[in-house]
This record gives C-alpha cells, structure tokens and sequence, in this order.
C-alpha cells in the first residue's frame, strides 16, 4: 500500500482473503488504513463479502448425503466397462446353451428285451447318448446293429461289443420319434433279433 493521498489499489487476492479473515495479523493496519480513504476497493470489498456470504448460503443448503453402494453400482453411466461385460454375457448365453447341449453327456444304459407280444419297446432320452445292451445270446458278442425309423431308413450302423457276455452298443443322439433296433449275428445277414425303441 502508499501513501494514503495517492494509494495503490489492493490486489483482488488480498481483498478476498481479508473478506475470508484469513490475512496474518501484520498485513491488517495497512490494509485497513487503505480502505478508509479508497472508495474503489470499498466497493470491491463490498463485493467480495457478497459473494462470500451467497456462497457460504449456498454451500449450506447442499445436502452432502452419502450415496448408497447399490445405486453406485446401478449407475452404469459411472461404468462402461459394466455395461460391456454385461452385453458380453447376455450375448454369450445362447452359444452356451448351445455348446452345453453338445458336451458328451454320460450314457445311459438300456436293457432291450424281447418280449413276444408286447407292444411296449425300450425308452432312451432324445438328444442323448445312449448304451443299449441286448438279450441275445452271441458267442463272440459281436453282432451288426441297425437302427431304422418306421419307414425302414437306416439312421445308425455299427458293430456291437461284447459286454457281460452281452452285444452292447452306443446309439449317438436320437431325435424324438420311434424306431427299430435290428441285430444281425455270428456273421451272417440273417436278423436275429428285432427290438422297438422310442425316443422322447
């Protein structure tokens, strides 16, 4: 600050810092000599006390309430990498029906029975796998299987495997319907057996 006839303007960071009464107690008698003489920084004064007190007014009035963790984590424009990852899953859950259809589920064994007269044929789950172990007496247990729809198309061919003295085979995933299991043994086309399977 000069000499009071001829003064110097305070500076606006001063003038601001006097408003807040935050200025060391050495700068004050200068600062206040200079006010009462220079109706400029006066005004300027004024000014700063009147933002100070609409600020401090208006810092009163917010409510600082903590968010909860749970509208955080619901806020996804806070979170791109959120909203990525979640379109990834949901894109990825048909293929992993899918794939999880064509893992090789266990097979399940099936005991075919001749029974003379009896419409009722074996049962085996569509879309699995399935072992079907055969009644038929075989010396080596190797026999030719068929198995055809009800029109007489043939939809598998295979060589049986002796299992517990038993032709056993594994039939790959049938599709819902009925169908017929012929085995041919002892190395001759003539059949041997016939049995009724239905897939459901």
């Amino acid at each position: 600050m000069g000499d009071p006839k001829n003064p110097e303007h305070i500076e606006d960071d001063v003038l601001e810092g006097y408003a807040m009464g935050v200025l060391s107690a050495d700068a004050l008698p200068a600062l206040e000599e200079h006010l009462l003489f220079c109706a400029e920084c006066q005004s300027r004064l004024r000014e700063a006390d009147d933002f100070l007190h609409l600020f401090t007014a208006a810092a009163s009035r917010v409510d600082f309430k903590t968010v909860p963790w749970w509208r955080k984590l619901l806020d996804f424009r806070a979170h791109p990498l959120l909203i990525g990852g979640l379109a990834v899953i949901l894109l990825s859950i048909p293929a992993i029906r899918r794939w999880n259809r064509s893992v090789s589920a266990p097979e399940a064994e099936i005991l075919l029975q001749s029974f003379r007269g009896s419409p009722e044929g074996a049962h085996v789950i569509a879309g699995r796998p399935a072992r079907l172990v055969f009644d038929v007496p075989s010396a080596s247990g190797i026999c030719k299987l068929r198995i055809l729809d009800t029109n007489g198309v043939v939809i598998q061919e295979m060589l049986t495997a002796a299992v517990r003295m038993r032709p056993t085979a594994s039939v790959n995933r049938l599709a819902p319907g009925d169908y017929w299991a012929r085995l041919y043994c002892e190395g001759n086309n003539d059949l041997t057996a016939e049995y009724s399977l239905n897939a459901n």
